[in-house]
């Protein structure tokens, strides 16, 4: 229809559990990042061992993932927020990506980088950068 914009879905969650499977069976790449979700499933299915493959799980999102229909987020600055506890995370990888997001503004970068110390502080009573 004119005028009206085609929504894209999003693939199942199986279609991109399996796309991970393949590339961990390829044997392509040293790290597979993911969702601690999908951590928890594709561990418990075995896929990494007997592979030189690491599992890394994402320990945080940001405010531009809020994609749903009539959103503005994602014409504003992106925050980060944590989304996996490093205690869940630990138990599925030893390895985990904090991601940060700067915009060459001080203020923005500033409210950016203010989780930081908590996340650190959190990451090692858990013992994840000590392991």
């Amino acid at each position: 229809m004119d005028g009206l914009r085609t929504v894209q879905m999003a693939a199942p969650m199986k279609q991109y559990r399996d796309a991970m499977k393949e590339m961990v069976a390829s044997d392509l790449v040293d790290i597979m990042l993911m969702s601690l979700s999908s951590a928890e499933a594709l561990v418990q299915e075995g896929i990494f061992e007997n592979s030189n493959i690491t599992p890394a799980v994402r320990l945080n999102d940001a405010t531009d993932i809020w994609g749903y229909r009539g959103a503005s987020y994602r014409e504003k600055p992106s925050i980060a927020f944590n989304t996996a506890k490093i205690e869940s995370a630990l138990k599925y990888s030893r390895l985990g990506l904090y991601s940060i997001t700067f915009y060459n503004d001080l203020d923005k970068d500033l409210k950016t980088l203010m989780p930081i110390p908590n996340f650190e502080s959190q990451s090692v009573i858990q013992k994840w950068t000590t392991s």
